[in-house]
């Protein structure tokens, strides 16, 4: 059997990690939401507009894919990372993602913020985006510590991709 190209393998691993986790995690949060009946699946902060529980699928597929392309990145450009096991992999990649997914999530919430009427005047557009990018670093990541038990009940996928992806690199060593 011909090597696969580190590219290739590490395309794979994002595609696949992204579209499983982005469903297995909407499926979590439709089951809690709609099944168990929590009103409030995501947490927030006081007199915080919530717009990730207006947008939840958005929010999640946003965080699904940071993760995955960090994995495929790590996977993919550093060959050491490789070596590691992949709970430490994943951890490494999940606070990572913590940090970089905090950033957008905020732009994202920024740009619903505009699309809910509160638009900026003038030249201030990217200003207000960027304030987003800010206030997602500071409360990012306490947002997601609040939003239990989903992120409880997210945490095993989001494992099992990472071993997966571990996987796919030992299967197809040069």
């Amino acid at each position: 059997m011909r090597p696969t190209a580190p590219i290739a393998l590490a395309a794979k691993v994002f595609a696949l990690g992204c579209i499983a986790l982005t469903l297995y995690c909407s499926a979590v949060y439709l089951l809690l939401r709609d099944v168990v009946g929590l009103r409030m699946v995501f947490g927030g902060l006081y007199r915080m507009f919530m717009y990730h529980a207006k947008h939840p699928f958005q929010y999640i597929a946003l965080f699904c894919a940071v993760f995955a392309a960090g994995l495929a990145l790590l996977l993919g450009c550093w060959p050491k990372a490789r070596q590691w096991p992949a709970w430490v992999l994943t951890t490494l990649v999940l606070l990572l993602s913590l940090l970089l997914g905090s950033a957008l999530g905020g732009a994202l919430w920024s740009l619903h913020d505009m699309q809910a009427g509160y638009f900026p005047p003038g030249d201030r557009l990217w200003q207000h985006v960027w304030w987003g990018v800010e206030s997602g670093l500071y409360v990012g990541w306490l947002v997601l510590l609040l939003s239990l038990p989903f992120n409880v009940l997210c945490l095993p996928a989001f494992y099992g991709a990472g071993r997966y992806g571990v996987k796919q690199f030992h299967r197809h060593k040069p």
